[in-house]
């Protein structure tokens, strides 16, 4: 007796199908049921890699992305970085109101006012001709420490 193989029983079954059915493309070809593992697709080893894979490029373009961001001042530290620096040019200002646009000073550092929190320094600096006018000087008052802010002005003698 002849061994049968259940490629052998698929085929006698397809022939059979055919024969019931008129011709069509799938029952002309009868090797078009029998295919090639090897060309059917990925294997779970290919996807298990290939997400191991996307799963380190991700790792590492997100890791520098977290410490940056780790190391990046708060918005409350920025926040008082802005307020010091507004404090600071209104003292400015209002010491130019009071003694005229030539002869005012920065009266900082000296009284408790001007010391700002620990973590924080603050600075001024005034540049006394704009675009070569010597009746416009720009003040800028500029924070560093655990926030960062910078705040200009252009005052006139007017």
């Amino acid at each position: 007796m002849k061994e049968l193989r259940i490629s052998d029983c698929r085929l006698q079954i397809k022939k059979m199908s055919c024969q019931r059915k008129l011709a069509s493309s799938s029952c002309n070809n009868p090797q078009s049921e029998i295919r090639n593992p090897k060309l059917s697709g990925f294997t779970l080893i290919e996807l298990i890699l290939t997400i191991v894979v996307l799963g380190l490029i991700g790792v590492s373009i997100l890791m520098p992305m977290s410490t940056s961001l780790q190391h990046s001042p708060t918005v409350s530290q920025l926040e008082v970085a802005i307020e010091l620096a507004k404090q600071r040019m209104d003292i400015v200002l209002a010491r130019k109101h009071k003694q005229g646009f030539y002869s005012y000073t920065d009266p900082c550092p000296g009284p408790s006012l001007c010391t700002p929190p620990s973590g924080y320094m603050v600075t001024r600096s005034t540049v006394t001709s704009w675009q070569s006018n010597t009746n416009f000087h720009e003040i800028t008052v500029t924070v560093s420490g655990d926030g960062d802010a910078v705040v200009k002005t252009l005052v006139t003698g007017y």
